[in-house]
């Protein structure tokens, strides 16, 4: 790209960034990360929490106004014919979509009317200046309860998207790393690359599933405990691992031994019990054969020899 190309990119960028919507989206980026970052652990647990309960009261108000809604016509139609042939469905769905979206954002703005006034019965808080800490920044300490940044956050934040926003508390409740950056930084990153945006998030991240960057991988590397020896020997093929396997690699010295060393020594020692068993068989029977005669059988077989003999 030519000097003149990217010169015209850099001022395409910095008019952009003159709009009107990019700077109130800017701003409110600003605002987000100073309450953002105010925030600890315990603010990021409740406040995922609240966000939780209030999309579960958009979730159930929603689905109780299209109830209340597509539900009647069809009791009346029963009552006065005992039939609900004749309902206009068509006509009374739409009119349950719109009640139901309305009754949605009634049920939201209500639990997170209520979760304020929780925050702050007294209304304290609203002498205060939720888009900065005057006060925090000239004493360098932060001066606010967990109910004020709570609060101050939920003003910043109001009741849109509560799935989204206690997905991403809960989520940098258990890691603070993953907080959204400083969008100065970010603007500072755009104007000097030109407007070339770098992919982010799952795109950027190499370790999706947090296989070497989770709490497994932290304890392994702890107990060092490592892979490095494995991944640079690469894959082995079917026949060295046979190999490897059948080798004796000074076996005996080593104390192991390969599968056909152990196949081998089987056969040797059932030949050699076989053999204990065939000469202790020959043993029994030439004692048999040899056993000394008494005197009287000696007799006996003298004079069947000699009566043979004369005979």
């Amino acid at each position: 790209m030519s000097t003149s190309e990217d010169t015209k990119r850099k001022m395409e960028m910095t008019n952009m960034s003159k709009q009107p919507w990019f700077d109130a989206a800017y701003k409110a980026a600003l605002v987000f990360y100073e309450k953002d970052s105010q925030l600890d652990s315990k603010d990021r647990l409740e406040l995922s929490k609240t966000y939780k309960r209030i999309a579960s009261a958009q979730l159930y108000g929603g689905w109780i106004g299209f109830s209340v809604a597509f539900l009647p016509p069809f009791f009346w139609k029963l009552y006065k014919t005992n039939s609900i042939k004749g309902v206009n469905v068509p006509r009374n769905f739409i009119i349950s979509l719109l009640v139901m979206i309305g009754s949605s954002n009634l049920s939201s703005n209500y639990a997170y009317k209520k979760k304020l006034n929780e925050l702050n019965p007294t209304g304290v808080f609203h002498n205060g200046n939720p888009y900065g800490d005057d006060l925090a920044a000239e004493t360098g300490q932060s001066t606010k309860s967990n109910s004020q940044r709570q609060w101050e956050m939920m003003q910043v934040l109001r009741d849109g998207g509560p799935t989204k926003w206690a997905a991403y508390f809960y989520l940098t409740f258990q890691n603070p790393e993953r907080r959204l950056p400083d969008p100065k930084v970010k603007y500072n990153e755009i104007i000097e690359n030109q407007g070339k945006m770098k992919p982010g998030g799952l795109l950027q991240n190499r370790d999706i599933l947090g296989l070497y960057t989770g709490p497994d991988a932290e304890k392994k590397r702890r107990e060092g405990i490592t892979d490095v020896k494995q991944q640079n020997k690469g894959p082995k093929s079917s026949w060295d691992s046979i190999r490897e396997e059948n080798t004796p690699n000074d076996a005996s010295s080593n104390g192991l031994e390969s599968s056909w060393d152990k196949l081998r020594q089987q056969n040797l020692t059932q030949e050699k019990l076989q053999d204990e068993r065939e000469f202790s068989n020959n043993e029994s029977d030439q004692s048999a054969v040899l056993d000394h005669p008494s005197q009287t059988e000696f007799d006996l077989m003298l004079e069947r020899e000699r009566k043979g003999g004369n005979g």
